[in-house]
């Protein structure tokens, strides 16, 4: 299993203490008292303590401490008590949406009573490289506007409250205000809060196995509309991150759920044509997530005069399919 590094600090005993948590400004968690407790039975320990929001140390509900053996959830106060093995060989403190804390090989002391703070930091999802192709069989003036479900963090060429642009016969795309030719518009932005579409029992997209991420590509972005260009630029940036480990969840948002949880957008003209291509994806080290997977189909595109296809992803934390 793949855990995330994100908000651990450790140093060469693989505790940080406290002050120097501060002094360094950074989220993570340290040991309050470590201390010998004779009620409680051989073998065992308990892990006590409470967590916070690094930003304003206002107390975190309904994170997860665990460990191999067991797992409990802080309080409304952030307050947790936890029964665990002292050969455990994992400790993590985790909820969805926020930096994720674990430690390999804790090496608890049996019949201890251990008392820890925890700080985490909420995590931004990155919508990376959406980018957006404009053609048009003659010459057309044209103004792109984009609303993320977040803040911008790159445009290229500059966003300054929209392209004005000049669509090319040959795909290309011409900044007015630059007067610079570009072969898409980019855009990514910081948000919160995506995750995949799911129910309880059933979610629709595909796990595949990486080492055939290249072709599953070509088949799906084929059925998605994408010509040759646009699936060569989507396949190089994608199937590298698709291939961190040997499984990935995937799932595409189109059209109307991409304007609803990535970001609307505006064209003056209003395109004849236009296709918006979404994906999410999630590294697995296994194929098991414990939900019923049910691929998607997609209604065909075609083309036709002005049109328009954007395409961009996030990567997101597996974990969160655990819960």
């Amino acid at each position: 299993m793949k855990y995330l590094l994100l908000g651990l600090l450790i140093n060469m005993t693989g505790i940080m203490h406290a002050r120097n948590l501060e002094l360094l400004g950074l989220p993570g968690w340290t040991i309050v008292s470590d201390v010998k407790d004779d009620s409680i039975p051989k073998g065992e320990v308990i892990i006590e303590g409470n967590v916070k929001m690094f930003s304003s140390t206002l107390p975190l509900s309904d994170v997860r401490i665990g460990t191999s053996s067991n797992e409990t959830l802080t309080d409304s106060l952030g307050n947790f008590t936890l029964n665990a093995k002292a050969n455990d060989t994992l400790f993590y403190c985790y909820r969805s949406g926020w930096s994720e804390i674990y430690e390999l090989n804790p090496n608890f002391k049996s019949k201890h009573r251990i008392t820890i703070d925890v700080y985490l930091s909420q995590e931004r999802q990155i919508m990376k490289k959406p980018v957006i192709y404009l053609y048009n069989n003659t010459p057309l003036k044209a103004q792109v506007n984009i609303v993320p479900k977040g803040e911008f963090t790159f445009t290229y060429p500059k966003y300054d409250n929209g392209w004005n642009v000049s669509v090319q016969p040959n795909g290309g795309i011409i900044d007015l205000k630059s007067n610079k030719e570009f072969p898409y518009l980019f855009w990514e932005a910081e948000t919160d809060g995506l995750f995949f579409d799911f129910t309880e029992k059933q979610m629709e997209g595909w796990i595949i196995k990486t080492d055939t991420c290249i072709s599953f590509l070509e088949n799906q972005l084929s059925a998605l509309g994408l010509n040759e260009v646009e699936q060569t630029d989507f396949i190089t940036f994608w199937a590298p991150l698709l291939s961190k480990e040997e499984y990935a969840v995937v799932q595409f948002l189109l059209d109307d759920a991409y304007k609803n949880s990535i970001a609307d957008i505006a064209i003056s003209p209003q395109p004849d044509a236009m296709r918006r291509v979404y994906l999410l994806m999630a590294p697995l080290d296994n194929a098991f997530i414990g939900i019923n997977m049910v691929p998607q189909s997609f209604a065909p595109f075609q083309r036709n005069g002005f049109t328009v296809l954007e395409w961009g992803g996030t990567e997101l934390n597996f974990l969160d399919l655990k819960f």
